[in-house]
C-alpha cells in the first residue's frame, strides 16, 4: 500500500515491503489473535479457510489492519458467503453484485495486478454457477475436508478394533448410516452460514428464496 506496485524487485522497495508485512502480521496477531502467512513445519503456513473467516468477521479491524478500505472487504466476504452457502444464487443479482465489486477494485486498486483466484470468482463464478446442476457450495472441499473429524470419530468410537479389516468395514457402514436423507438432515438449519450464525441480509439478497 505504501509502494503502489504489483512487483517490487528494487531492494529498497522490498525492505519497506518487508517491514510493512512484519508491522501487519504483528497487528494480526495482537488484535484477532491471528498468525497470518506464517510456516507450519512440515506443510504450508497458516493461511486457511479459518483464518481468513475470523478476519473477515471483523471486517472493520481487517480493513485498518490492511489499510484496504472497508467497503471492498466486506463486498468480497458477502460473495464468499453467498458462494459457499450451498444455497441456489440468484445468477443477475450475483452477477451485478460482482461486477460492482469489480468495478470498485479497479477504480481503487488499478496499480495492482488481480490474483487469478479473484479475477475468477468475480468475473467467471455467476457463469461457472449458472451451469452447475447444483448450486455452486455443494461443490467446496469444505465438506469433504469437515469429515476428517467424522472419520476420526467413526474410527474411535464405532468400530470393532480385532483386525484393520473390521475397522474399515465398521468406518464405512457408521458413514453410509449417516447419508441416509432423514438422518443427513437433522441438524440441517436454513439459511445458516459455516459458521452458525445466520446469514447477513446482503447474502441473503444474492439467494433465491
Amino acid at each position: 500500500m505504501t509502494i503502489p506496485k504489483t512487483d517490487v524487485r528494487l531492494a529498497e522497495d522490498k525492505v519497506i515491503v518487508q517491514a510493512r508485512k512484519k508491522t501487519i502480521q504483528d497487528r494480526f496477531r495482537a488484535e484477532l489473535s491471528l498468525l497470518v502467512d506464517v510456516p507450519k513445519t512440515g506443510f504450508g503456513n497458516t493461511n486457511d479457510g479459518n483464518t481468513a473467516r475470523r478476519a473477515f468477521m471483523h471486517a472493520e479491524a481487517f480493513a485498518d489492519i490492511t489499510g484496504v478500505q472497508v467497503e471492498l472487504i466486506l463486498r468480497v466476504r458477502t460473495v464468499l458467503q453467498a458462494v459457499c452457502s450451498g444455497y441456489d444464487l440468484d445468477i443477475d443479482r450475483v452477477s451485478q453484485y460482482c461486477n460492482e465489486t469489480l468495478a470498485f477494485i479497479v477504480n481503487n486498486y488499478d496499480w495492482y495486478r488481480m490474483p487469478p483466484t479473484l479475477h475468477k470468482l468475480l468475473v467467471h463464478g455467476p457463469a461457472i454457477a449458472d451451469n452447475l446442476e447444483l448450486p455452486i457450495g455443494y461443490y467446496s472441499k469444505e465438506t469433504q475436508e469437515a469429515q476428517n473429524k467424522v472419520i476420526r470419530h467413526a474410527r474411535l468410537n464405532h468400530s470393532c478394533k480385532i483386525s484393520r479389516l473390521n475397522v474399515m468395514k465398521n468406518q464405512f457402514q457408521y458413514l453410509l448410516v449417516r447419508t441416509e436423507p432423514e438422518i443427513s438432515s437433522i441438524n440441517f438449519i436454513k439459511h445458516k452460514s459455516s459458521n452458525g450464525n445466520p446469514l447477513p441480509e446482503q447474502v441473503l439478497n444474492l439467494l433465491n428464496h
